[in-house]
């Protein structure tokens, strides 16, 4: 962001981003997650444990073109459905909501700065 016409010198206002991401908070909260993806154990439709991290590391990709590519990744994505939506269920609400607060902090801290330096 600067200040000042086209003919003037003028300050020119940053934010980094390392700055961006503090003020955010989401460096902490992907933390968070990444601990409980790489630590909780899940119970899979084969009958075996796994962790999230291994479950989203191994989905096939819907980005194809080839129809029996994309129906193997959505067979996927429904068999561990309930795994998911255990994992994302009421205890990743919070955090959601976290990240949103970020957000908008994240603007208007940017603001401040921009405003204040």
């Amino acid at each position: 962001m600067s200040f000042g016409s086209v003919s003037e010198p003028h300050s020119i206002r940053r934010v980094s981003a390392k700055e961006y991401k503090t003020l955010t908070k989401e460096t902490v909260l992907q933390k968070g997650l990444d601990h409980r993806k790489n630590n909780g154990l899940l119970p899979c439709p084969d009958r075996t444990m796994a962790t999230m991290a291994m479950i989203e590391s191994e989905t096939p990709t819907t980005t194809t073109s080839d129809a029996v590519e994309f129906r193997q990744a959505v067979s996927y994505k429904l068999r561990h459905l309930t795994t998911t939506m255990t994992f994302y269920g009421r205890h990743a609400s919070k955090s959601r909501f976290e990240a949103k607060k970020g957000q908008q902090r994240r603007a208007a801290a940017c603001v401040n700065i921009c405003i204040d330096s």
